[in-house]
């Protein structure tokens, strides 16, 4: 796994976030227009109603693949991390790329120096690749 790749956790976790709430947000839109429109639905929705109902519905899906790619993304990432056998250099990985902490609160937190945690770090990175 590389530098970059672990830097998404953030971004991943960032973007779910964002589709859940796109879809939260389709979705009770989708509830008003049922709502408001119940008579029609009875009747045979209008063709305009249809297409918009279809639509939403495709791009509900498209957002639900979304989350499902992105979560395997992060899964992909927290799975490398906790097989890092050495526990300290384990915590180091976590603290900097799950909790997104900078150099220098890691190195408090694990009581090194800055340059410590930081070679550490890359040593790790530089085995694996």
């Amino acid at each position: 796994m590389t530098k970059e790749e672990l830097s998404k956790y953030y971004y991943l976790k960032q973007e779910i976030k964002q589709i859940e709430d796109k879809i939260k947000e389709i979705d009770s839109t989708f509830m008003r227009a049922s709502l408001i429109n119940c008579e029609k639905f009875e009747r045979r929705l209008s063709n305009p109603q249809e297409k918009r109902m279809i639509l939403i519905e495709k791009y509900t899906e498209k957002l639900e693949k979304a989350i499902e790619k992105a979560l395997e993304e992060l899964i992909k990432i927290e799975e490398f991390i906790n097989s890092i056998e050495d526990p300290e250099v384990r915590i180091i990985f976590r603290y900097r790329h799950i909790e997104l902490k900078n150099w220098e609160e890691i190195a408090k937190l694990v009581f090194m120096s800055r340059a410590s945690v930081c070679r550490k770090h890359q040593e790790y990175l530089n085995k694996c690749l």
